[in-house]
């Protein structure tokens, strides 16, 4: 932009403007006006023009029968409104912290980022209603992902580390999942408590086994599980119809999917229908009964007395539970995980892109810490989120004091505690934000007014050394409109 030609009539008291501001030879241009109304109307019609907005135009508020016409051309061609920024220091409203994560990351990498995880989420979604109805947990998603975490794994990540696990023949489970892996924890706790009773149990059921003529202990031992897996695997009888059989111990022939069933079921009786195993369950049963928070936990394992063995290891166990649902859903989940694995190249060469962007925030917070002077320090807090998971960055503020440890506040406690000097001074950061998000932009036209008015000397002059800086970059056009001549000298 060399030429920036202004034509305004009847904008809030301007009566007739027409001037040409030549940038050909300087990025900056310097308005002096002894008449402050001039001043603030020349602003105000300017940022009402950058809201493109039908709804708010320039307008004489006095002569409201007057009309008002404004155009502005840079190099003969209509200026685009989005490139026009007002910065007004007397604006209590301006907040463009608000705006932090248009620079953060891009708006066309933000999109393509959101657009993805649209449809990954519409696809979750689904999924995740489907999982309820089988877990009939109140909160599976999350549930899931504390089960399988490693480190701040996503439900993603999580459902991709178990996929090769999943098996359609795998053990369904009929107890709704909190029952056993409450909230509170109330049932781990019980567990822990009554560990010998429990030692008792399994101790017991392991000797039934050594005495069985079908299950077996060892140091991998053959019981009731494995058994199971086994009657799934052959149920449809086609390993039979092929001519194979069982040799069980003993020199036993089983040569159909029935027989075994029978064995298993008939061995499996003997198992659960032990005086001693009984006795010990009993205890455990009673010690349930003692606990009202439990009730649901003993109606559980009342209907099923073995699922007191898979309950030695209770974080394994529950790993074990989500396999069985999600391998009730094993072509819903390989389908979900599938598509996700076809977007997260797309989505990491994103977020790279985006990191690049993220650098334009560090140099604002070393600008703002080191060439101002103000009695905070800013930081920003989820780092790993702002890139493209949050609208907006949390910005925390460290209150210092020379001799106390920096107290930590967010911007509505701090301005609190601020003078009103100080407030004024965290407009400044506002300023940063907003300026620096343009850099990546072809053209900007800045009019800034008044901006260094009010500010105590050492921030005034900060502020003219920033303007310095910005006169330089040459994607930039600036506009200064000040009424006070000791400013317009400097």
């Amino acid at each position: 932009m060399n030429i920036l030609n202004i034509k305004l009539e009847n904008c809030y008291g301007i009566g007739k403007l027409e001037y040409n501001f030549d940038f050909s030879n300087s990025n900056t241009h310097i308005l002096y006006a002894p008449n402050g109304t001039m001043k603030s109307s020349f602003a105000k019609t300017l940022q009402d023009i950058s809201k493109n907005d039908k709804k708010i135009t320039p307008c004489d508020r006095i002569h409201q029968n007057r009309k008002t016409k404004y155009e502005l051309k840079a190099d003969g061609v209509k200026i685009k409104p989005e490139i026009i920024l007002v910065v007004d220091a007397e604006d209590i409203t301006y907040d463009a912290t608000k705006k932090i994560s248009r620079f953060i990351a891009s708006k066309e990498l933000k999109k393509k980022y959101d657009d993805i995880y649209l449809e990954l989420d519409s696809q979750k979604n689904d999924f995740i209603k489907k999982l309820k109805q089988i877990s009939q947990s109140s909160d599976c998603e999350i549930e899931f992902v504390n089960t399988f975490i490693t480190s701040l794994n996503s439900f993603y990540e999580s459902l991709d580390s178990i996929i090769k696990k999943l098996n359609d023949k795998s053990v369904k489970y009929n107890f709704k999942y909190n029952d056993i892996f409450d909230k509170k924890g109330n049932v781990r706790k019980f567990l822990e408590k009554h560990q010998k009773l429990l030692s008792q149990y399994i101790a017991q059921y392991e000797e039934l086994l050594t005495k069985s003529k079908f299950f077996k202990k060892s140091d991998n031992s053959f019981g009731t599980y494995q058994a199971g897996e086994i009657l799934k695997a052959i149920e449809d009888n086609s390993f039979f119809e092929a001519g194979h059989k069982f040799i069980l111990d003993g020199n036993v022939g089983i040569a159909s999917a029935e027989k075994l069933s029978e064995l298993v079921e008939k061995e499996l009786a003997k198992i659960i229908n032990d005086t001693k195993l009984k006795e010990f369950f009993d205890k455990v049963d009673k010690a349930l009964g003692a606990n009202s928070e439990l009730r649901a936990f003993k109606k559980v394992i009342e209907k099923d007395n073995l699922l007191l063995i898979e309950l030695k290891n209770y974080d394994d166990f529950k790993k074990k539970v989500w396999l069985s649902y999600f391998s009730e859903l094993i072509n819903e989940a390989i389908d979900l995980s599938n598509f996700y694995n076809t977007k997260k190249k797309v989505l990491k060469n994103i977020i790279k892109e985006a990191k690049k962007e993220f650098e334009t925030w560090k140099i604002i917070i070393d600008k703002f810490n080191s060439r101002f002077y103000v009695p905070f320090k800013v930081n920003l807090t989820n780092q790993e989120d702002i890139i493209l998971k949050e609208e907006t960055a949390n910005i925390e503020f460290q209150y210092l004091d020379k001799n106390q440890k920096p107290v930590t506040q967010d911007k509505d406690a701090l301005l609190k505690v601020l003078s009103k000097g100080e407030q004024r001074a965290f407009f400044i950061l506002q300023l940063l934000f907003d300026i620096e998000s343009r850099k990546n932009n072809s053209i900007n036209l800045i009019i800034f007014d008044d901006i260094a008015d009010s500010f105590d000397y050492k921030n005034k002059y900060a502020i003219i050394e920033y303007l310095k800086d910005l006169h330089k970059e040459n994607n930039f056009r600036n506009i200064i409109l000040t009424h006070n001549f000791d400013f317009y000298k400097r």
